[in-house]
């Protein structure tokens, strides 16, 4: 498709359109690996701090669950006030009862089943939900679930999107720029002998010659052009010569027109007549 798409364009379009579409594919592969290497480079530190503080807040919680204290518990709870992605947290008893919540409404915080490992999820609402078990000498005496929110990653997911657009953008408006003025290093070389060919052929004359730019594949070229022209315009002249040659035979009467037998052609006749008298 992109070939079809080049092979009517002029050589200019061709190397313009060459360049910028190799860096646009070039710069949009950059592009989404960075966008997937930030993304999950943030969604593993999201996750791995919602661990940490899942096991920081079961581990403060320890005491007052033992005790059966939910005032103390909801007290070391309000600490995730300081969490802005923190959206509800619960401690629970060993049977799946809430016993503390963040915030106070309970409703935020479900009913869950008995917990006996660490758990991390993504629930269909969106929301992260880390889980802990609270141990006492390696028993579980209930566990805690943090729910965070995931929103912050989404729009670090767009602000991405929206900065890799814009750098990509701006990148290849400056390469456009760039290319638009080398590209004459091999374009204007090109259009030169396509002018003085058109030239050649337009006025027949020979001695016409194109200018080298250098010593690359297109000034081989054109040094083969002009080594052409000269060939031709070197027999023009030999027929020129030949010509003008055969006029001052035919005036002077020294070329004789009749032939020694009906297979003999006019052609072999002024051959004859050229190999005789041909000037050096």
């Amino acid at each position: 498709m992109i070939q079809t798409f080049l092979k009517d364009l002029t050589i200019r379009g061709k190397l313009i359109g060459i360049v910028m579409i190799s860096s646009a594919l070039a710069l949009l592969l950059v592009g989404i690996a960075f966008i997937a290497y930030d993304y999950s480079s943030a969604r593993a530190d999201l996750f791995r701090s919602m661990a940490t503080l899942t096991d920081v807040i079961g581990i403060n919680c320890t005491a007052s669950v033992q005790f059966d204290n939910s005032n103390d518990t909801k007290g070391t709870l309000v600490s995730l006030l300081a969490e802005r992605q923190v959206v509800s947290a619960g401690v629970y008893s060993r049977t799946g009862e809430i016993f503390a919540s963040f915030p106070s409404d309970d409703s935020l915080c479900p009913r869950v089943f008995r917990l006996e490992d660490s758990t991390t999820q993504i629930a269909k609402d969106g929301l992260l939900i880390t889980s802990r078990p609270i141990r006492l000498d390696d028993e579980p005496i209930g566990f805690i679930t943090v729910r965070a929110d995931m929103r912050e990653l989404s729009a670090r997911l767009k602000r991405d999107f929206l900065m890799v657009g814009l750098l990509i953008v701006l990148a290849l408006l400056f390469a456009f720029l760039v290319v638009s003025r080398l590209q004459r290093v091999i374009s204007e070389p090109v259009l030169h002998l396509t002018s003085v060919a058109k030239a050649v052929s337009r006025d027949k004359d020979y001695s016409i010659r194109a200018v080298p730019s250098g010593a690359d594949e297109i000034g081989y070229l054109v040094g083969t052009f002009n080594e052409m022209l000269t060939q031709v315009q070197d027999r023009d002249r030999e027929l020129l010569d030949a010509r003008d040659f055969l006029e001052q035979r035919v005036r002077s009467g020294l070329l004789n027109w009749s032939r020694k037998s009906p297979n003999e052609s006019w052609q072999d006749k002024i051959t004859a007549s050229l190999r005789e008298g041909s000037p050096a």
